[in-house]
C-alpha cells in the first residue's frame, strides 16, 4: 500500500520549497530537472553574495555580486536540468527561499515498483506459511 500511494503520488509535476540560512563565507548550488514551461522562483537576501545561473535553452547569468535582495522569476524554455550556485561574500547570514516545479527522476519509479513486489513477496510468503507450516518449524 505504501509503495502503491508513493508511485501515484511521484506522477508528474512535483513542488520543493526552500528555506535554508547560511554563515559568512558558505556556498550552496541547487541542481534540478524540469519539463517545459515549468514556473521557478528563487530570493536570496544577505549583504552580499555571488550568483550564478545556467537555465536549459541557453538561459545563463554569469557569475555575478549582489547586494541586498535578488529575486529571479522563470519558466524553463525547454525540457533540462537548472542549476543555481550562490556564495555569501558578505559579513552578515544569507536567506535562501525558493520554489521549485520539478519533474521525478525515472529510477524512483522503479524504486517504487520494486518496494511493491517485494511487499507481494513477504505477504505470499507469510500466507504459505500461515497456510501450511513447513516441517521442522
Amino acid at each position: 500500500m505504501i509503495g502503491l500511494s508513493a508511485f501515484v503520488l511521484s506522477i508528474g509535476l512535483q513542488t520543493v520549497e526552500v528555506d535554508e540560512t547560511f554563515d559568512t563565507g558558505e556556498r550552496t548550488g541547487y541542481s534540478f530537472s524540469a519539463p517545459q514551461n515549468a514556473e521557478q522562483q528563487i530570493s536570496v537576501s544577505a549583504e552580499s553574495f555571488d550568483v550564478r545561473f545556467v537555465a536549459p535553452g541557453n538561459v545563463t547569468i554569469p557569475l555575478a555580486s549582489y547586494e541586498g535582495n535578488f529575486t529571479h522569476n522563470w519558466s524553463h524554455l525547454e525540457d533540462g536540468d537548472s542549476r543555481i550556485e550562490i556564495q555569501n561574500t558578505g559579513q552578515t547570514e544569507m536567506h535562501v527561499t525558493a520554489v521549485y516545479h520539478i519533474s521525478t527522476d525515472p529510477i524512483f519509479y522503479t524504486y517504487h515498483v520494486l518496494v511493491m513486489i517485494s511487499g507481494i513477496v513477504v505477504i505470499g510468503v507469510s500466507a504459505g506459511f500461515s497456510a501450511r507450516k513447513p516441517r521442522g518449524f
